[in-house]
Order: structure tokens, then C-alpha cells, then sequence
């Protein structure tokens, strides 16, 4: 379910590149399966950034993190088993990529989504 669309403004183009939503397979347990996937999530940020994460990123809290790779920001709501997470990066070419990526309960179901887009400067 891949499709584009773009947001533009004066100065900057930004534009969706892939879009997902799923419900997770949890087999009951939701706490198990939103934790699973935060940690895949959790594992590439690091590697990615090259950094460690801090503990409240292990204890599936709100946390942010910058380093000289990129940026990471996550909101977590545990009462909601909400887990929200943008993470942004800019590659040599001078494109800004962002992936957000979220998970919460709803109606007994884990919904996932995930967004992945770019932005580029038009100049000016």
C-alpha cells in the first residue's frame, strides 16, 4: 500500500514516500507485542545514530535524543499503550528524511502505522 503525496510551502517540498497501517498480531498479550516492536524500532535508531539510548528509550518512556547523525523524539502514554516515535535524518544530497512510527491500543487490537517522507529545499 505504497502512494505519494506532497505538502508544499514557500521554501521547502515534502513528500510521503511510503505510508503503512496493521494491526499487530499480539496472541493477547499486548504489552509483549508493543515491546517487541518498539525494540526493532529502538535497535535501528541506535545503530542509525550510532548512539547508546537512554534508559527511559529501554523502559518504553518519552525520550529524545540528538546526535550529529540525526535526531530521535518519542512520546509514550502507558496508560493508552501509546508509543510514538520521529526519527530525522539528512544524507549528503541534503535530503531530510523522516520516519514516524506509532502503535496504540484500540478496541483490544494493537494499530501500527508508519510514514516515511522527505524533504528537500526548493531554493530561495
Amino acid at each position: 500500500m505504497s502512494f505519494s503525496y506532497a505538502n508544499t510551502n514557500f521554501r521547502h517540498r515534502r513528500l510521503t514516500v511510503y505510508q503503512l497501517r496493521a494491526t499487530v498480531n499480539a496472541s493477547g498479550d499486548l504489552d509483549y507485542a508493543l515491546h517487541a516492536v518498539a525494540d526493532l524500532v529502538l535497535s535501528y535508531i541506535a545503530k542509525y545514530l550510532y548512539v547508546k539510548l537512554p534508559s527511559e528509550a529501554m523502559e518504553y518512556r518519552s525520550f529524545e535524543i540528538d546526535s550529529k547523525r540525526g535526531r530521535c523524539e518519542c512520546v509514550s502514554v502507558e496508560e493508552r499503550r501509546l508509543w510514538t516515535v520521529r526519527f530525522r535524518f539528512t544524507t549528503k544530497n541534503n535530503l531530510c528524511w523522516f520516519y514516524d512510527v506509532a502503535m496504540i491500543e484500540e478496541n483490544g487490537r494493537l494499530l501500527f502505522g508508519e510514514v516515511i517522507s522527505k524533504v528537500f529545499n526548493l531554493g530561495g
